[in-house]
């Protein structure tokens, strides 16, 4: 009987490393999606009005490690534009922004084929108003951005990718802060390594 519970007990720790050291810890990926102002930046009649209508947001690199567990840290290069309403004065206007953000990751499995992550990040943005035969203005500052996303496995190197983001930033632009908030709502596809 102590045979059997020591051999039994030696297979699971067998099955145990080598599911570690078979999972796969990191993904690297592109998404597309709407951006979707909120607050003072899709608002047309505040003080603070950004006009902002929806826009695209593309994550140029989404990128995700875990330390062999639940836990890692993620990083993302992102870019989104927005057209102005200008109220029919005939003026077009467009808001674009961009940045570079990192923070931490928390992973958890649902199924073989299927994870759910958590993540919050801050990091630089740059942002631009371009406004027609005005020309334009730019301003950088502190971005921040929670989210969660699904992960399908659909081959052991390939997963669809589907995010959802909280994203803002308050740059700076010739003395006016302006509240850029979106929720970003991207698919795309990821590769996943070792």
């Amino acid at each position: 009987m102590k045979r059997l519970i020591l051999a039994l007990f030696a297979i699971a720790i067998s099955a145990s490393l080598f599911a570690q050291t078979s999972a796969r810890r990191g993904f690297i990926g592109m998404t597309l999606g709407p951006s979707i102002p909120v607050g003072d930046f899709a608002s047309k009649y505040s003080d603070n009005a950004g006009g902002a209508n929806v826009g695209l947001n593309i994550s140029l690199l989404n990128l995700g490690y875990t330390f062999g567990g639940n836990l890692g840290v993620t990083a993302l290069w992102f870019g989104a534009a927005h057209k102005v309403e200008t109220n029919g004065s005939g003026m077009e206007a467009t808001w674009s922004y961009g940045g570079l953000m990192g923070g931490g990751l928390y992973t958890m499995p649902i199924t073989n084929q299927l994870s759910f992550d958590l993540k919050a990040m801050a990091g630089f943005v740059s942002a631009k108003l371009d406004i027609d035969n005005f020309g334009n203005t730019t301003a950088n500052g502190a971005g921040f951005d929670v989210g969660a996303a699904l992960r399908y496995h659909f081959t052991n190197r390939l997963s669809l990718l589907v995010t959802g983001d909280y994203f803002t930033t308050k740059p700076n632009f010739e003395g006016t802060d302006m509240r850029i908030t979106t929720i970003n709502i991207n698919a795309g596809i990821a590769y996943r390594f070792q």
